[in-house]
């Protein structure tokens, strides 16, 4: 799944996030999601993640790459602050469902598909702030 990292790293990582656990010699993942919230570490390693696959895909795409790569981001230059959690609450309720049958489809094609290159896939939804601004009480996550 990451070629290149270290097992036993990856393991302790995953572990301290309590997203997987022990069942004899085995992990067993114990959740479907992860949220980088104790771990600043692999938070930041997340985020930058995420920021080079979009940079990737902006590269690509403005070198006229073909097919063009998905990329999708409604930006509103006026958007009231007050609203910004309600809106985090939209997406959140809409954004679970999509990342988890995407990530069922990758799985599938995973599976289904023997031999030939790889590629490290990720699709995500995000919500950001364009301005240095500090964000309302989100809620929960």
């Amino acid at each position: 799944m990451l070629p290149g990292e270290d097992p036993s790293a990856v393991i302790g990582s995953l572990t301290r996030l309590k997203a997987v656990r022990r069942r004899g010699k085995a992990y067993v993942p114990r959740v479907r999601e992860i949220i980088f919230i104790d771990d600043q570490d692999s938070g930041l390693l997340h985020g930058l993640t995420i920021l080079l696959g979009m940079l990737r895909t902006v590269d690509y795409n403005t070198r006229g790459g073909e097919p063009r790569l998905l990329e999708r981001t409604a930006i509103n230059p006026n958007y009231p602050v007050s609203r910004l959690a309600a809106l985090h609450r939209f997406l959140k309720r809409r954004a679970g469902g999509i990342t988890r049958n995407v990530d069922d489809r990758m799985g599938r094609d995973e599976e289904g598909v023997k031999g030939g290159d790889r590629a490290r896939v990720g699709v995500g939804c995000r919500i950001s702030s364009l301005r240095t601004a500090r964000f309302p009480e989100l809620g929960p996550t």
